[in-house]
């Protein structure tokens, strides 16, 4: 097997995207729903979204540098197995979280 198993780190994640403005979180979105086993066009987001090619530029950068996306000639493909552990990573930590106040609730 090439290449080592690279674990993206979940909270910088959600900070990153957090700190996106609008654009960055509709651009993945937007990837994410109408990704078909295909690169999705950078034209067909830009007409989409109503953004310049300039935006979805930084865009598709930031959300490749997060590994949440993989942009190619063709066009921007999600990085599924990405998306899915930064999503189960967030749910743990919830679950986490509710039953430490759970614990706290039934301590008073």
């Amino acid at each position: 097997m090439s290449g080592g198993f690279q674990r993206v780190n979940p909270r910088a994640v959600i900070s990153a995207l957090m700190g996106f403005r609008e654009r960055g979180a509709s651009v993945l979105s937007y990837i994410l729903t109408k990704q078909e086993g295909k690169p999705v066009p950078p034209s067909e987001i830009q007409k989409a979204l109503n953004i310049s090619p300039s935006n979805l530029s930084h865009s598709g950068r930031s959300l490749e540098q997060l590994g949440l996306i993989k942009r190619s000639i063709d066009g921007y493909t999600p990085n599924i197995g990405v998306v899915v552990d930064v999503l189960l990573s967030v749910v743990l930590d919830l679950v986490r979280r509710v039953e430490e106040l759970e614990k706290a609730i039934e301590g008073k």
